[in-house]
């Protein structure tokens, strides 16, 4: 599952599409197996993102992409 994203904010594009795959309820693992990426690189770009958009859980971050309209 590919999905093409355009950066939001000061995020990247990849840390849009793990945003994404946040707001969408997948886990880590699911996330790390969808992008081809390893478990950890996940929660390293979920620190990031958590951050950037001054926000501490999965929860509000995907409470910030909803009302940015990203799912």
């Amino acid at each position: 599952m590919n999905t093409a994203v355009t950066p939001i904010a000061t995020l990247s594009p990849r840390e849009t599409e793990v945003l994404i795959y946040v707001s969408k309820g997948f886990t880590n693992a699911e996330i790390a197996r969808l992008m081809r990426i390893s478990k950890f690189t996940v929660a390293d770009y979920l620190k990031s993102i958590f951050k950037e958009l001054e926000v501490c859980t999965r929860a509000e971050a995907a409470v910030w992409a909803a009302k940015k309209g990203l799912v």
